[in-house]
């Protein structure tokens, strides 16, 4: 989805052209274009300013705020070349660190354009095929993220935000506080599993049990991926009784119904939605796993029940035989 914005494809070109990668200094690479200054802003909470954008006769001007910190100032500095380069950007533009304290008369127009140079500095700084290629050659995204705050000299958050848009699917990232509870979570493009709520607790979930991995990262909090297979061979238990029979036992013993009404509606239209074409009985299983576990408390319960992937190995075997 990322590769669709043109100020994505932007940055690829600038980078192209000048040969910049992560590590190369970013000051020599805007001031071919702009004029570059840090000076204090005596403007609450204003990161940095543009002017002179697409002025006739006029070299457009950067002003980053000095006291910011250094790994802020840095994506302001990309930022704000965003808004030098991108064709539909002009005049003044002031940028803000806090996107929720938006100016007096600032409309959708003016925060499409933030966005859009955000996407461009992101890009810049932490291009997204080369971080796929880090994630290829490291298997580790705490490694990975560790290599992008060297490197590429970027905060935490924004560091974050590109690793998890360059992660393959299967991936769901969650940060936790002293006690263990989830502050941040999302999960990486095309990943069945849904990301945790928060101050949902990480330890012992379901989302963890489902896991195949968990990679961890403590600095300047703590950080935790789980990754999860395509494709999980669950073992064969057998079970004579139809899938029904099995699947109201499930609901009896986890009183399911009472907790959910619609339970056995919603658990069938999930098997449902995982039944694309030509996907393997391994993949359909798998699937419907990770699409339930972590939604709420009854499905876990259903999640956990002894008898759940015996209803589920039927399941998915009926409706890969209504194929031939």
């Amino acid at each position: 989805m990322i590769d669709r914005w043109p100020e994505v494809g932007i940055a690829r070109l600038i980078a192209q052209r000048h040969g910049f990668v992560p590590g190369e200094s970013l000051l020599d690479l805007v001031r071919i274009y702009a004029d570059v200054d840090f000076l204090h802003i005596p403007v609450q909470q204003v990161d940095g300013v543009s002017l002179h954008l697409k002025a006739k006769g006029r070299r457009p001007s950067i002003i980053v705020n000095s006291q910011i910190a250094d790994t802020r100032a840095k994506f302001t500095l990309a930022h704000e070349f965003g808004h030098v380069l991108i064709p539909w950007h002009s005049g003044t533009i002031f940028s803000y660190s806090d996107s929720e304290k938006k100016t007096e008369g600032a409309d959708n127009a003016y925060w499409e354009m933030e966005a859009e140079a955000n996407r461009f500095a992101a890009e810049l700084l932490m291009p997204r095929e080369w971080l796929r290629a880090q994630v290829l050659e490291h298997q580790d995204p705490a490694h990975v993220l560790r290599v992008v705050l060297n490197l590429c000299g970027t905060s935490m958050a924004a560091a974050i935000i590109a690793l998890n848009n360059a992660l393959p699917p299967g991936y769901v990232y969650a940060r936790t506080d002293d006690e263990g509870l989830v502050s941040n979570s999302m999960s990486s493009h095309g990943t069945y599993v849904k990301p945790f709520a928060l101050g949902e607790k990480f330890a012992g979930s379901t989302r963890a049990r489902e896991s195949s991995a968990c990679y961890n990262l403590n600095f300047k909090g703590t950080h935790h991926w789980l990754q999860y297979d395509s494709e999980k061979v669950p073992e064969t238990v057998v079970d004579e009784r139809p899938w029904r029979t099995i699947f109201d036992e499930i609901i009896s013993d986890t009183n399911a119904v009472a907790l959910q009404a619609n339970i056995k509606h919603s658990i069938n239209a999930i098997i449902s939605t995982c039944n694309t074409k030509d996907i393997s009985a391994q993949a359909f299983f798998t699937a419907v796993r990770q699409r339930m576990a972590g939604r709420d408390e009854v499905y876990d319960l259903i999640l956990a029940h002894p008898l759940f992937n015996v209803f589920l190995q039927k399941k998915v075997a009926e409706f890969i035989s209504r194929r031939t």
